[in-house]
């Protein structure tokens, strides 16, 4: 019975995230069409945003990442798949990849959703070990690495910090 119950509530919280996401698209659509106001403007309650830029499908692109034309949320990786791309990676030792304990004094439900949120980190933990071994294959190659002006290693650096934004 709570396996239907949260079955239920994850369809409904990935119909209310896919209904949001919608949502942006176009309020983000509309906001690129209007013209952007100029920043000498001197009314404090008005804010300027700058607008969205939007890079259409092309087929050298999408030849380069072919599940760029899935649906990113339908799409799931087979286990055994995502297990093979994580540990044929190392994990390194100064990486904590275990998150916070759960709380054993929370009620029953508390400690489901704890459960699966505890999963999710500890996935996205994992998810950083193909990023980091990248990094340390440059070193190991005796490439010179620019931490700041690298765009391979600024892209690793961001991920990873999206990554752990997403974690926390």
């Amino acid at each position: 019975m709570d396996q239907q119950y949260m079955q239920i509530i994850q369809d409904l919280s990935e119909k209310v995230n896919a209904l949001m996401a919608q949502r942006e698209h176009q309020s983000t659509h509309q906001e690129q069409l209007m013209n952007v106001q100029a920043l000498e403007c001197d009314d404090p309650h008005i804010k300027t945003k700058a607008p969205m830029i939007e890079v259409e499908s092309y087929p050298a692109l999408i030849e380069a990442i072919p599940s760029m034309d899935e649906d990113f949320f339908r799409s799931p990786l087979e286990d055994e798949v995502r297990k093979d791309i994580i540990y044929e990676c190392p994990k390194f030792i100064s990486m904590n990849y275990q998150p916070p304990p759960l709380n054993d004094a929370a009620p029953p439900n508390a400690k489901k959703t704890d459960a699966t949120l505890y999963s999710i980190q500890q996935s996205l933990a994992q998810l950083t070990r193909p990023l980091d071994h990248y990094i340390h294959e440059q070193l190991r190659q005796r490439r010179q690495v620019d931490p700041e002006n690298d765009e391979y290693i600024v892209l690793v650096k961001t991920m990873r910090t999206m990554l752990a934004g997403l974690a926390s």
